[in-house]
Parts: C-alpha cells; sequence; structure tokens
C-alpha cells in the first residue's frame, strides 16, 4: 500500500522509483525497506509492503559505442572498448522494440571494432545493443537501400 497524507497512490506519471534497504541503528533500532516514487506534481510517496526480493545487483559498465558509417547500407561497424575478456551480444532492435538480429562475439580490450551484417534489414532506424556480463551500452544507426 501507499501513503501519503492518508490517500491512495494517484494516477499521475512516476519520474523515479527507489528501493531502500532497512537500517539498523547502533541503538540496535531497525527500520524496515521502503520503496519511494517521486510523481509529477503529487509529491514523493512510500510503500512498504510493495517491495522486491531483490537484493544486491552486480552494477554493468555502460560502455561508449559507435556505429558507422550511418547511414549505413550493406554492413556497419561497432567501436567497442572493453576492460576485459569477455562473451557480448549485440542486437539489432527496430523501433517498434523487436530484436532482428542477434549475434555474440567474444570481445578482448584489443578488439576495437565488430561488423554486423545489415544489408538484410529494410531501410529504417535502428538501434544496436550490446550486453555483457559486465558492460552494457547501445548505439542509433539509420539503414538506407
Amino acid at each position: 500500500t501507499w501513503t501519503f497524507n492518508q490517500d491512495s497512490f494517484p494516477r499521475v506519471p512516476v519520474f523515479q522509483l527507489r528501493q531502500v534497504e532497512g537500517k539498523v541503528f547502533q541503538s540496535g533500532a531497525r527500520t524496515g525497506a521502503m520503496l519511494y516514487a517521486g510523481t509529477h506534481g503529487r509529491g514523493i510517496w512510500k510503500s512498504s509492503s510493495l517491495l522486491t526480493n531483490v537484493r544486491n545487483v552486480t552494477k554493468v559498465n555502460p560502455i561508449q559505442l559507435k556505429a558507422y558509417p550511418n547511414p549505413a547500407k550493406g554492413q556497419v561497424n561497432v567501436s567497442v572498448n572493453v576492460n576485459k575478456s569477455e562473451k557480448v551480444t549485440f542486437d539489432v532492435i527496430n523501433y517498434q522494440g523487436q530484436t532482428l538480429k542477434s549475434v555474440q562475439h567474444d570481445l578482448s580490450p584489443a578488439t576495437s571494432s565488430v561488423s554486423l551484417k545489415v544489408s538484410d534489414l529494410p531501410a529504417g532506424n535502428y538501434l544496436i545493443s550490446v550486453k555483457g556480463a559486465s558492460v552494457s551500452g547501445a548505439a542509433k544507426f539509420i539503414k538506407i537501400d
């Protein structure tokens, strides 16, 4: 349940959600975990009953990607810089959110560019998403015929 002046949560846009774990003070007093929702114009709301059970999430480092040439015809090159060797997945996503192509590559710190074939895609705007165990990033590109 949500609380703010004893009213129910309003139907308004939420711009930020944050879950805060409970704390133990020196006196032994304990606070419970809370979920806070920041709204546009209706204040900050809190709930202690709508919590997730996710505790410690491994932080993923955002990486800088560059897709070139942009616009692309037959293939697009993606420049990637990683700090350690790992397997990453390159997803080509259209603006309807559909994954049209998914390719895995083993990257190392020496790898600077990966080529992806896009000649089979229709002309349009696309997003290349890169995800690995410790890295994540995205780049936009335009496919032309």
